[in-house]
């Protein structure tokens, strides 16, 4: 990995887009190439920046209203990407042990339960702070996602769950509580990745249950 280089790497042919593209021509067209960003040219040809889906999503969410914030959130859950079929992953994960070395462990999947707070994407206890109300919106139901651990769990599949939000951190133990009492204790230890906020348990002895959840070790 460290030996490679930017070329290496770059995806071509270099896709460019015009400067006065509007915000949905661009996110369409960033859909459409399965790209996230691209160089920006003026009429006459030449560069004159860059745009990426961040900028995208900055600028489109400020302000929004909550049912742009719901279009946004659903745009992303259609956008972020089908790359491959459900067949196609159940023969990778079934052909997993082929890419195992001693410095590759194959064995674990990861999860995106939320995004960035732009747009709402990220489900917090509390309410957001503008006023709106809103507490965000994830990318699973808690049954969506008991349903996907425990069945990663019964292949022998360790999950790695993404978690901006206290309120996508405190679902992911949820269901980890959840999938233990469903499959037992599986020895597997599931993971919540990137936490950033996480609710401060009312008490100890809330804190103190099968998963040790509410923002507490998970045995």
């Amino acid at each position: 990995m460290n030996n490679l280089i930017a070329a290496d790497v770059m995806t071509t042919p270099v896709l460019t887009v015009p400067d006065d593209w509007g915000m949905d021509q661009l996110a369409s067209y960033f859909v459409d190439k399965n790209i996230s960003g691209a160089p920006v040219t003026d009429a006459t040809g030449h560069l004159v920046g860059v745009v990426t889906m961040t900028d995208i999503v900055r600028h489109s969410s400020m302000p929004l209203s909550q049912d742009e914030a719901r279009d946004t959130h659903e745009y992303y859950l259609a956008s972020s990407g089908r790359l491959y079929t459900d067949e196609e992953m159940d023969a990778q994960i079934a052909d997993r042990a082929r890419y195992a070395s001693d410095m590759v462990e194959p064995n674990f999947v990861k999860i995106f339960l939320d995004g960035t707070p732009e747009g709402y994407q990220v489900p917090f206890v509390e309410p957001y702070s503008d006023g709106s109300g809103e507490h965000g919106l994830g990318k699973f139901s808690p049954a969506e996602l008991q349903d996907i651990v425990a069945d990663f769990d019964a292949q022998g599949i360790a999950t790695f769950m993404h978690a901006v939000g206290d309120g996508s951190a405190r679902m992911a133990l949820d269901a980890i509580e959840a999938v233990r009492e469903r499959n037992g204790d599986s020895g597997i230890r599931h993971r919540v990745a990137h936490l950033v906020l996480a609710a401060q348990p009312a008490s100890v002895d809330d804190c103190i249950v099968n998963t040790r959840r509410r923002g507490c070790r998970i045995r």
